[in-house]
């Protein structure tokens, strides 16, 4: 019988029905079936003579000759080939499901969309961080517009228009992070304000002073802290 030969093939090769499972994807309750002769327990139609043609092959035996899935008195029909997952499945799978046409369209104007907003995020970061720590009011030009360039790092406080616009440390080193209480100035940090602007220096030794364009040396003791006060393009120590 054709069960007997295909696992005495099977033993002789050492092989489990699990492990044929595994390498010809017929499952291994098929394979046992095969193996006792119960055809009627596999599947119908073509299959029943694909797989017994595929163990055979599997096991190097020759074709068998006479079908078993086939009745007596009938005409055998040849089963189509059994293609062989091994080639065909991983394909697949690497493929994954298939998104049906009317959603393309729909994924490819969100992932637009969702680049835009990225970019447009990224244009706004960028501008903030070129505009540096000016602080111009929109609209109206600036009246009072104050440079200040540390040659070390020095406290400052800044009010514009009597509101605090800055209160923290002037670094002038580039690699300085600008945050709530630090901030790089290389090569300078600028103010400005509409009526008036009060710049508090802790050492005026280490700050040079530009105001509308005009560099400015305040009298006194220069390494004292200063308070400086400009009124209508006037600077009054």
């Amino acid at each position: 019988m054709e069960g007997a030969e295909l696992k005495a093939a099977r033993e002789a090769a050492g092989l489990s029905l699990e492990e044929v499972s595994r390498r010809t994807r017929i499952p291994a309750r098929h394979l046992d079936a095969l193996e006792r002769g119960e055809l009627h327990k596999l599947p119908p139609g073509p299959y029943r003579s694909g797989y017994s043609r595929q163990y055979r092959m599997f096991l190097g035996l020759p074709r068998w000759q006479s079908s078993p899935s086939v009745p007596s008195g009938r005409t055998p029909v040849r089963a189509p080939p059994v293609a062989s997952p091994s080639r065909r499945e991983p394909e697949e799978a690497r493929k994954g499901p298939e998104l049906p046409p009317s959603l393309r369209p729909v994924l490819r104007g969100v992932a637009l969309g969702a680049l835009v907003l990225v970019s447009l995020v990224l244009l706004v970061k960028v501008g903030e961080e070129i505009a540096g720590p000016a602080d111009d009011s929109l609209g109206e030009a600036p009246d009072q517009i104050l440079e200040l360039r540390p040659t070390d790092k020095v406290r400052v406080q800044v009010v514009a228009d009597g509101q605090v616009s800055f209160e923290g440390v002037l670094d002038p080193s580039a690699k300085a992070a600008n945050d709530a209480r630090s901030q790089s100035c290389r090569p300078g940090c600028r103010f400005t304000a509409h009526d008036r602007l009060e710049v508090a220096i802790a050492n005026l030794s280490l700050v040079t002073l530009t105001y509308n364009g005009r560099q400015l040396k305040p009298l006194g003791a220069q390494s004292r802290s200063r308070r400086l006060v400009f009124i209508d393009d006037s600077a009054e120590p």
